[in-house]
């Protein structure tokens, strides 16, 4: 029981860690949020930009793979596996010739998808 708990908190304590430094998915050159300016725009105006919360790029694909690793080695084996995992799949995703590695990428391109899906539905639907 006591083994568990402590992967549990060590799994919430990575996710938080991970969570903190989405920084490192940000695109260059993207607009930082000062103060409590608020640009209000019509309902029916747009932007032109894209409301992706995370771009997919080489670069974010490669960190996803091993964020994901990462992450089921830390629920599945503990602290020691959740950084081998991690380390492996970063590794493994940086290959470009491998057929594995395109397999990783689209794994990992497929969850910042997810994540930028959630991100619209909670914009459109003001969820939080």
């Amino acid at each position: 029981a006591r083994r568990s708990i402590l992967a549990y908190t060590g799994a919430v304590c990575f996710a938080t860690a991970a969570l903190s430094s989405v920084s490192t998915f940000v695109a260059p050159g993207a607009p930082a949020l000062r103060g409590h300016a608020v640009a209000l725009r019509a309902e029916g105006e747009s932007s032109g930009q894209s409301s992706a919360l995370v771009k997919v790029t080489e670069e974010n694909k490669i960190a996803m793979t091993g964020i994901i690793g990462g992450v089921v080695g830390l629920l599945v084996g503990g602290v020691w596996v959740g950084a081998g995992l991690f380390a492996a799949g970063a590794y493994l995703a940086k290959k470009d010739d491998s057929d594995l590695s395109k397999a990783l990428k689209g794994i990992a391109a497929g969850g910042l998808e997810a994540l930028n899906f959630g991100a619209y539905v909670n914009d459109k639907y003001s969820v939080t």
